[in-house]
C-alpha cells in the first residue's frame, strides 16, 4: 500500500519552526515518503529532508468565532480568535488531492507539533499495516474523555474524533469528507458553530465499521513521544474593553502554561513605557483612557519580533473596541 505522510504546519516562530524539524526528523525512520503542506514558508533545510512541499498562501481563518476566557482572583475576560480550521481543511484538500493524482492509496496526516520516538515512529509503520492487512480504510483516534453534544442528536457523548492525527485510504477520505476549500464550502459543514472534530465525525460516519478506532487519544497511544506540544497555550496581547467603563480600556497580556517566554515592549508617542519579560501562566494589564496619543505595542521571543500593533487612542478607537465581544471584568 502505497503511503504518504503528510505533515501540516504554520511555523511562524522560532520555536514552531523547530518543532517542525524535529517532527520530521522523527519520522525518517519510518520510511516512507513525507509531504509538508503549510501555508506559512518553510525553508529550504526542511524542503531538502522531505519529499515534496506545498505552500498556499491562502490561510483561510474565521475572524473572532473561538470562545475563550481566563480568570483568576482580581478579574475575569472573555476574548474570542480566529478559528484555524478552514485553514487546516484547506491542507487536507491539497495534501489528499496531490496524493491521488501521484497514485498514493493510503495518506497519514500528522501535525507538526508530534515528535515521534523511534518506538512510537515504527508503532506508527505497524498501525498502516494494520490497516492494510485487515482491509480498515483508515485509523482514527477517540478520546474517552472528550464529552461533547453535537448538533446531530441530543445526547452528550464521546462524539469526537481527533483531526490533530489520523490515516485515510485517499480515495474513501476525499469521497466521503471532501475537504472544503474555501469559506464557502466550510460553512457547508453539518455542525456550523461546532469543533473541526465533531464535524470529521459525523462526515466520516458512513465508514465507522470500515476504519480502525483507536478508544484513546493519540498521546496515550503514542506515550513514548511528545504529542500535541502546542495545545493549551494560552497567548493573547491587545486592548480590550472594560465592562461597563466605555471610556476605560485595558492592554491585556495573558500567557498561559504552555506558552514561551515572551518580551513585551508599550510605546506612547515614541516613549517607551515597558520592556518586561514574562513567562508561561502569566498575566500584566495596563489601563489606558483616551488621549490622542499613539499607542504601540511589540511582542518578542528569542529576539524575534512577533507581531507589532499600532493605536491612536482616541474616542474612536475606544468606540470601535467596545463593540467586540471581547472583555475584562475587575472582580
Amino acid at each position: 500500500m502505497k503511503t504518504l505522510i503528510i505533515i501540516d504546519t504554520y511555523p511562524s516562530s522560532s520555536k514552531k519552526y523547530q518543532e517542525l524539524v524535529d517532527c520530521v526528523d522523527s519520522l525518517k525512520p519510518t520510511g516512507l515518503d513525507i509531504l509538508v503542506t503549510s501555508h506559512y514558508p518553510v525553508g529550504q533545510d526542511v524542503q531538502q529532508k522531505i519529499n515534496y512541499y506545498i505552500y498556499d498562501s491562502n490561510n483561510l481563518l474565521i475572524p473572532s468565532s473561538q470562545r475563550n476566557y481566563w480568570g483568576n482572583e482580581h478579574f475575569f475576560c472573555e476574548y474570542y480568535l480566529p478559528y484555524h480550521a478552514p485553514a487546516i481543511c484547506l491542507n487536507w484538500y491539497n495534501g489528499f488531492n496531490f496524493a491521488e493524482i501521484h497514485g498514493y492509496e493510503f495518506v497519514v496526516y500528522i501535525s507538526s507539533d508530534c515528535i515521534f520516538s523511534l518506538e512510537d515512529s515504527q508503532k506508527l509503520v505497524e498501525l498502516i499495516e494494520f490497516c492494510n492487512e485487515n482491509k480498515k480504510k483508515g485509523f482514527v483516534f477517540n478520546p474517552q474523555d472528550w464529552i461533547v453534544h453535537p448538533c446531530d442528536r441530543p445526547e452528550q457523548g464521546k462524539f469526537i474524533w481527533e483531526t490533530l492525527m489520523f490515516g485515510f485510504c485517499v480515495e474513501d477520505f476525499l469521497l466521503h469528507f471532501s475537504p472544503p476549500k474555501n469559506l464557502d464550502s466550510y460553512n457547508l459543514l453539518p455542525c456550523q458553530g461546532y469543533l473541526l472534530e465533531i464535524n470529521f465525525y459525523i462526515k466520516l460516519q458512513p465508514l465507522n465499521k470500515e476504519i480502525h478506532v483507536i478508544p484513546s487519544g493519540s498521546s496515550q497511544f503514542f506515550n513514548k513521544s511528545e504529542i500535541d506540544l502546542s495545545s493549551s497555550v494560552t497567548f493573547f496581547c491587545d486592548l480590550i474593553k472594560i465592562t461597563s467603563q466605555e471610556h476605560r480600556l485595558i492592554f491585556l497580556l495573558l500567557l498561559g502554561k504552555n506558552s514561551q517566554n515572551m518580551t513585551v515592549k508599550l510605546f506612547i508617542d515614541s516613549q517607551q513605557i515597558l520592556d518586561n519579560v514574562f513567562y508561561p501562566n502569566s498575566w500584566f494589564y495596563k489601563e489606558f483612557s483616551p488621549s490622542g496619543n499613539k499607542l504601540k505595542i511589540e511582542y518578542w521571543t528569542d529576539d524575534e519580533l512577533l507581531g507589532e500593533k499600532n493605536y491612536i487612542l482616541d474616542s474612536d478607537l475606544f468606540i470601535e473596541i467596545n463593540k467586540k465581544p471581547n472583555s475584562f471584568t475587575f472582580l
